[in-house]
């Protein structure tokens, strides 16, 4: 049976490649999960090459304090 998690675990922490998208959906899911009283994940920072065409989406994960850069080679 897997331990509880607890207050003295640290959350596990994501970069996630592709922001927009189906990555949407799992950079919104990771950052509800990171808004939570005694959060087990946190976001960090994102990949999106085409920044202009998901700015809307890139600006909430700014505003949330996710790092946006354009490759995946700079999330590496």
């Amino acid at each position: 049976m897997p331990a509880a998690v607890s207050s003295t675990t640290r959350p596990l922490v994501f970069g996630v490649i592709g922001a927009g998208g189906y990555g949407r959906i799992i950079c919104d899911a990771l950052l509800r999960g990171s808004r939570a009283a005694d959060p087990v994940v946190r976001l960090v920072v994102a990949a999106e090459p085409e920044q202009e065409r998901n700015a809307e989406q890139l600006a909430g994960l700014r505003a949330a304090g996710v790092t946006v850069v354009r490759s995946a080679d700079e999330v590496l």
